[in-house]
């Protein structure tokens, strides 16, 4: 049975790698969050265009995400067991399975705007939410790629590089939507479309600095990430297939959820639409605590597993579960008693 000591240790363990993570994700967050402030001055129609548009692109991109981040635990397990090649490989099939995903989905897009049409949205809202996929989707691929590499890295308990990556492409997100959305510099006014291209330079932009990162730190040159990328290694990618895709299935149906929430409010028209846009904002951040303890409660236990400690891997495991249900709690208490407050803020 463990000890006060050892909880006490493995919360604060928990706790410092779950912070960075828990912000990087706030930082997604709040890219989203200015972007629909930004896309609120072209008007109502773009606003609901807007929220169609993201709805269903960050539903499939996150089922892709949660198939990636298998990278997590499988580069924390090779690093409890001492065993660097498996790192660098398990970081490597990382980038193909990224790549296996990101081009169907990126053809899927393709046909947004029937879809949509088929499900009843609105001829404008669908219209412009299409426009605002066609440039997004350019984006797949390196997000994905960043993906599998931020992974490699959390996977070592070092997640605030890609804090970092995240911080500055939370300014660069806001740069490109004024310069692309509103026709500054030259560039000529894109609208809610150049909100897309915006998001896609900008997820190119992360990969290139966190592949950076992989690639030039001197203490993980020896993982050799990067070679031996000509083809995939077929066991590997099956073994991290297997264990990615039940993570992607679970995040596919979150986010269905409130894709599906999404959809039939988008049947009262683009001002119910854009209201509930707002309040399902503020209930996403709440969510985004619980998993940052998730992800690092994933690093935890993978490490505990790969040096053999099965004691430690539950101890961490049950850690994470009381962390994230007493911020939940608090959430929700929240929630009900001052939803003044939250819509307020």
């Amino acid at each position: 049975m463990p000890n006060a000591l050892s909880i006490r240790r493995e919360v604060r363990a928990m706790l410092w790698l779950a912070a960075p993570l828990t912000l990087t994700q706030l930082a997604q967050m709040a890219m989203s969050f200015v972007d629909v402030m930004m896309i609120g001055r072209l008007g109502t129609a773009s606003l609901a265009g807007g929220v169609l548009g993201s709805t269903v692109f960050f539903t499939l991109l996150l089922m892709c995400m949660g198939v990636v981040m298998a990278v997590n635990p499988m580069v924390a397990q090779a690093i409890g067991a001492g065993d660097e090649v498996e790192v660098g490989r398990s970081a490597r099939q990382g980038l193909w399975l990224a790549t296996a995903l990101g081009v169907p989905l990126f053809l899927l897009l393709g046909f947004a705007e029937p879809a949509l049409l088929a499900v009843g949205q609105d001829p404008e809202a669908a219209a412009l939410a299409a426009g605002y996929l066609g440039a997004i989707r350019w984006g797949i691929l390196p997000n994905l790629w960043f993906i599998a590499l931020r992974g490699f890295c959390e996977g070592m308990e070092r997640p605030r590089p890609a804090l970092v990556v995240m911080l500055i492409a939370a300014g660069l997100n806001v740069f490109g939507n004024w310069v692309l959305m509103f026709g500054k510099l030259g560039f000529p006014a894109l609208g809610l479309e150049g909100t897309g291209w915006s998001s896609a330079f900008v997820m190119t932009a992360m990969v290139g600095m966190i592949g950076g990162y992989v690639r030039w730190a001197p203490d993980l040159r020896r993982f050799r990430v990067f070679a031996g990328l000509r083809r995939p290694d077929a066991a590997h990618f099956r073994a991290l297939f297997r264990l990615g895709w039940p993570i992607g299935v679970q995040f596919g149906l979150e986010a269905g959820l409130f894709a599906v929430s999404t959809l039939l409010i988008g049947l009262f028209g683009t001002t119910a639409l854009a209201a509930h846009q707002v309040a399902i904002n503020a209930a996403s951040v709440t969510f985004m605590v619980p998993l940052g303890i998730g992800m690092a409660a994933t690093v935890r236990v993978g490490q505990a597993i790969g040096r053999g400690d099965g004691s430690g891997a539950q101890r961490a495991g049950w850690i994470a579960i009381a962390l994230g249900a007493t911020f939940m709690l608090g959430s929700a208490l929240l929630f009900w008693f001052r939803p003044e407050w939250v819509v307020w803020i």
